[in-house]
């Protein structure tokens, strides 16, 4: 499934069409214009009608948009409703496009959302420009075939992330611990390379390549 949360300038439409082809697509509400300027018609809006123009709602709706309005009496973002609704439904892979500009808050909140353990379940990555982000929990591979001497930076979102091991990266790792609040620097060396880690959860992130994940 994929989440388009804005507009990214750095994807081009072969990129997003190659994204959503055969997949179900939700929009955020506040994400409209990256849906319509990729001319991506949504399976479900989630969010609040109140952002789009009556003529892009309108257009959507004809064409079977359903649409997932945020409660105002609850406190979860259309990010949350989406994820949640991906989960339920079945969803073992979710891509987010677009979301990562200022406000700042915003963003760093959205980074949170997707670490939650709730939605550990499905693979969860997005791009950011020409980063690729992945959030990877516990007992979870992320294999990655890039250019070598390709930096790759893992960041805990835990407390500890435990036994990592890595394959085809400088330097070799095996059953390391990194503690919240540090950040652990690997190069790739060999193709393909990858990342296991034993427990915790963490964000992965490298110059965008052809990437695949078990």
């Amino acid at each position: 499934m994929v989440i388009i949360a804005g507009f990214d300038p750095a994807l081009s439409p072969e990129e997003v069409e190659g994204a959503v082809r055969a997949r179900r697509v939700l929009v955020l509400s506040e994400g409209w214009e990256g849906a319509h300027r990729w001319q991506v018609t949504p399976f479900a809006l989630v969010g609040p009608v109140d952002p789009l123009p009556l003529d892009v709602l309108s257009s959507w709706q004809r064409a079977g948009t359903r649409v997932l309005p945020t409660s105002e009496t609850t406190p979860h973002s259309a990010l949350e409703m989406a994820l949640n609704f991906a989960i339920t439904t079945g969803a073992r892979d979710i891509q987010i496009l677009g979301g990562w500009t200022p406000p700042w808050q915003d963003a760093l909140a959205r980074l949170l959302i997707l670490a939650r353990p709730a939605w550990a379940a499905a693979r969860v990555h997005f791009r950011i420009g020409n980063e690729v982000g992945y959030i990877v929990h516990h007992g979870e591979a992320t294999h990655v075939r890039t250019a070598p001497g390709t930096r790759i930076v893992l960041l805990p979102l835990s407390a500890k992330v435990t036994g990592i091991t890595t394959r085809g990266l400088h330097p070799a790792l095996r059953d390391a611990t990194v503690d919240f609040g540090h950040v652990l620097h690997l190069s790739t060396g060999s193709d393909p390379a990858y990342v296991l880690i034993g427990g915790g959860t963490a964000l992965l992130m490298w110059s965008y390549s052809v990437e695949t994940r078990s």
